[in-house]
C-alpha cells in the first residue's frame, strides 16, 4: 500500500520528510512546480496506476492544466448563502 503526505510546503527543520521515510510515505511538496506530475509518478512507481500526467514535459503542463481545468463544472460546487439557508 503507498501513502502519500501532501502538503503546501515543508518547513527549513521540518521531521516531516524523516518521520515519512520511516513509515514509507511519500512527501509531495504543492509549492513545487507541477507537483500534480510528481504525484503521478510516484502513483506509478508504487502501484503501476499510470497517468497521462506522469509524461507531460514541463513545455505542455500549463496549456495541458488549462485544457484539463476547462471541463471542470465549478459552478455545480458554488452556491449563493440564500441557496444555502433555503436548503437548511
Amino acid at each position: 500500500m503507498a501513502s502519500f503526505i501532501i502538503v503546501d510546503r515543508v518547513g527549513k527543520g521540518s521531521r516531516i520528510p524523516e518521520i515519512a521515510a520511516q513509515v514509507g510515505a511519500t512527501v509531495i511538496q504543492m509549492s513545487m512546480s507541477y507537483w500534480m506530475r510528481l504525484l503521478a509518478r510516484e502513483l506509478e512507481r508504487q502501484t503501476g496506476y499510470r497517468h497521462e500526467l506522469s509524461a507531460i514535459p514541463d513545455e505542455q503542463m500549463e496549456e495541458y492544466l488549462r485544457d484539463k481545468l476547462a471541463e471542470v463544472p465549478v459552478g455545480m460546487f458554488i452556491t449563493s448563502g440564500a441557496e444555502r439557508k433555503r436548503d437548511a
